[in-house]
């Protein structure tokens, strides 16, 4: 959904490549946690799965803390566009629909009139709590851009720090709604994480030892320490409570998986390389398969994967997401090319026009000034002649 702020740059290579891993990471976790593996009663404590899978949920954890540290780095500056927006929820809309219609005919759903509504408002109805939660930051991405510009590098980074420590510090030992974080499931989580990716791609951010930058190896390295320090301390406290609890603390305002999230997002930018036609197809159906997977669901229809020696079942695991993510990778392409036959990028642009002389014509009456030719939508225009690319969510940056 980053791709939702007009593009001027070269692609980054690395970031394309760390959008795609995230996803891929997404997919992982559902298969692994709420896919009925890790958590089952089956799975007993201190067995080698118990560990391993535990491990696999640790190192894949901070991939939504990611793609909103993603959001910021790529969109900082930069102008946000109403018709990517419309694209998207267009796009979640079909998705919801075809799936709840497909559920339907197959008797996995109930048609009722209250779950056809829900179905047809997802971001009202939080179908995606990631994507309902974005749809809200959006319109906020102007006031963080701005304040990123006005704020200046020392004021920004203490407000970054001292709202990482209320936020991660405060809300980690207080209850899980406090300042409305909802355990980082929240807009308010998504705007602090586009601000600090915001940060590090406006000034550059990177560790220096000796007045030297750091190679990217070794924010990979800070990641995975990080990652072990995490599932060393949670063990140590599922010991205490009897190991009735896996060693994996879930929570995204969680100090260590901010930590370890931006040490990923440091490593994948410091990774210098264009980005070829395939990493660019994979980048741009990825939210494509975060929807399309969610939608069909996954919550507990891996426990099969029990049955085995817990070797094969960790490689299962691995092969079952692969699966999905490229299963879902298909059917977004298949989407994509007919949103393209129906011109939907057409309708989408329309729709902008119109909400655009909307908006230009309140700007004027409040200003009381003349009405003329709008300048909102001749600057889109404009913006539409100085595009590279199509918009392709989520692929642009």
């Amino acid at each position: 959904m980053e791709n939702l702020i007009q593009k001027k740059n070269e692609r980054h290579g690395g970031i394309d490549l760390f959008r795609v891993v995230a996803m891929f990471m997404v997919v992982i976790l559902h298969v692994n946690g709420i896919g009925g593996v890790l958590r089952n009663p089956a799975n007993t404590a201190l067995s080698p799965l118990w560990f391993i899978g535990s491990a696999i949920q640790v190192l894949c954890v901070v991939a939504v803390n990611c793609f909103a540290l993603i959001t910021g780095f790529v969109n900082v500056g930069r102008k946000a566009k109403i018709k990517n927006l419309i694209s998207l929820w267009l796009q979640a809309f079909f998705i919801s629909i075809v799936v709840f219609v497909i559920k339907i005919i197959i008797q996995e759903e109930t048609f009722s009139f209250s779950l056809l509504v829900k179905r047809l408002l997802p971001v009202t109805f939080n179908r995606w709590w990631y994507f309902t939660a974005y749809f809200l930051l959006f319109f906020f991405i102007p006031i963080l851009n701005l304040a990123m510009e006005k704020f200046g590098k020392v004021l920004m980074a203490s407000l970054i720090i001292a709202l990482g420590v209320l936020f991660c510090v405060v809300g980690y030992i207080m209850p899980a709604e406090v300042f409305g974080l909802v355990s980082g499931y929240s807009f308010l989580w998504l705007a602090y994480l586009y601000l600090v990716g915001a940060y590090i791609k406006k000034y550059d951010f990177k560790i220096s030892i000796k007045g030297k930058p750091v190679r990217a190896w070794v924010y990979f390295a800070i990641y995975l320490v990080i990652s072990v320090l995490h599932f060393v301390i949670e063990f140590l406290l599922s010991r205490r409570g009897g190991y009735t609890s896996v060693p994996v603390n879930t929570v995204y305002t969680y100090a260590l998986n901010l930590l370890a999230s931006v040490a990923l997002l440091l490593f994948f930018a410091n990774l210098k390389f264009k980005t070829s036609k395939t990493l660019m197809f994979f980048s741009s159906t990825s939210f494509g398969v975060y929807l399309i997977h969610i939608a069909v669901g996954v919550s507990d229809k891996f426990t099969f994967l029990l049955n085995y020696h817990w070797a094969i079942t960790v490689a299962l695991v691995i092969a079952c997401a692969i699966a999905i993510y490229l299963a879902c990778t298909i059917i977004e392409y298949l989407r994509q090319l007919l949103f393209k036959a129906c011109r939907i990028n057409t309708l989408t642009e329309k729709i902008q026009t119109l909400i655009l002389k909307i908006y230009d014509k309140l700007k004027a009456r409040f200003e009381k000034e003349p009405i003329t030719e709008t300048e909102s939508v001749m600057e889109a225009k404009m913006e539409e002649k100085t595009e590279e690319n199509p918009a392709t969510p989520p692929s642009e940056n």
